[in-house]
């Protein structure tokens, strides 16, 4: 007697799941459970499906949502306006700074506020020569 031969699985197109669960999310994105719980209740996550008591995502529509996100990334990092060199950043300011009361007494802080104020200053007579340009 010859065995039966086995009975292939019932599935209708590829043999992949194409539904990920919570746990397999948080691999594709790299955030935590909880987040993509957050994420999902938000409305931000593409594709969300509750089947039982289980959230569901479709796996391809994740990857394409990630892809999405990184691009978006690039263009906006693309576009934003490059920092001028002519004024120092407040990390060098605030760096420069003698952090003691000097004799005149005034506050590291003040100190901070002055230096702050005087890099705006700056920043904004730099701004009206490019519009004059």
């Amino acid at each position: 007697m010859e065995p039966k031969p086995e009975k292939e699985p019932l599935t209708h197109g590829p043999s992949r799941k194409e539904r990920v669960t919570v746990d397999e999310a948080c691999v594709i994105l790299g955030v935590s459970a909880r987040t993509v719980q957050r994420m999902t209740n938000a409305g931000k996550l593409p594709t969300a499906a509750k089947i039982g008591r289980l959230w569901t995502y479709n796996e391809q529509a994740l990857r394409a949502w990630v892809s999405e996100q990184e691009q978006q990334h690039v263009r906006r990092v693309a576009n934003a306006p490059q920092r001028s060199s002519a004024a120092p950043s407040t990390s060098i300011i605030t760096h420069r700074l003698d952090w003691s009361n000097d004799a005149s007494g005034e506050s590291s802080s003040r100190k901070v506020l002055r230096a702050l104020r005087e890099e705006a200053k700056l920043r904004e007579a730099e701004a009206r020569k490019r519009r004059q340009r």
